[in-house]
């Protein structure tokens, strides 16, 4: 052995990268396998001080989260057997309990989407969310969720600090023929085209333009943009 060279065993590693790394994880029914350590896994979720989670749920997912809540049921395990994504729908509404348990956690990031093109403004984020709001009773640790931004992101208030960022605007379908299509769908559809007839607007000032007639029910993207056409499947 070399003098003057300090060994690390494989051990005292892992422990060195859980407390300075932040660990991404990408598969939400992942987290409850990792901390609890049913699977077999060397690197032990517990010890980790930095975790960003990115949950692209499916729609069927929020929408039974969006059920439950007005239901107000306290049962999270029970779920459409049609649905499909009970294993999603359960590792989502467990989160915080499961997280309880990862005791050297500090910093929180969750980054909270949806899976297709549908639009984010859609979904019902008081609810969707809401499953998270007892990681505010997780002693020192400093939560942050990420949302998408769109029309209605000015009134939601949530119990956490939220950041809003731009979601995916690009999708990919492949039709009948076998033909891969690639659409544009935004949030702020008319913004990012800057296709505002007032040249002197600011962007604060376009966005809130944008914002009235969404809320009165007009389909920027569909009329605007798009031209009336529909230029992707509405079931992709």
């Amino acid at each position: 052995m070399t003098q003057g060279v300090e060994t690390y065993s494989n051990a005292e590693i892992i422990d060195l990268m859980a407390s300075s790394i932040e660990v991404i994880v990408t598969q939400i029914a992942s987290v409850e396998e990792l901390v609890r350590r049913s699977v077999n896994f060397t690197f032990d979720l517990k010890n980790v001080q930095k975790l960003m989670i990115i949950a692209k749920l499916h729609t069927k997912t929020l929408a039974a989260i969006e059920q439950q809540k007005q239901t107000e049921t306290s049962d999270f395990t029970r779920e459409d057997p049609q649905n499909g994504n009970e294993a999603e729908v359960v590792a989502w509404q467990r989160l915080s309990s499961t997280l309880a348990d990862a005791r050297a956690l500090r910093t929180l990031r969750v980054w909270l989407d949806r899976s297709d093109h549908h639009y984010w403004s859609t979904i019902d984020e008081i609810s969707d969310t809401a499953p998270l709001a007892l990681l505010s009773k997780i002693p020192r640790l400093d939560v942050l969720l990420k949302l998408s931004r769109h029309y209605n992101d000015d009134t939601t208030i949530l119990p956490f600090p939220v950041r809003r960022r731009l979601r995916q605007r690009y999708f990919g379908y492949t039709d009948s023929l076998g033909t891969v299509h690639i659409i544009h769908k935004a949030d702020f559809p008319m913004l990012e085209a800057s296709d505002f007839p007032i040249d002197w607007w600011s962007a604060a000032d376009a966005e809130d333009a944008e914002r009235d007639p969404w809320r009165e029910g007009v389909d920027i993207q569909h009329i605007f943009i798009d031209g009336g056409r529909w230029l992707h499947r509405s079931t992709m």
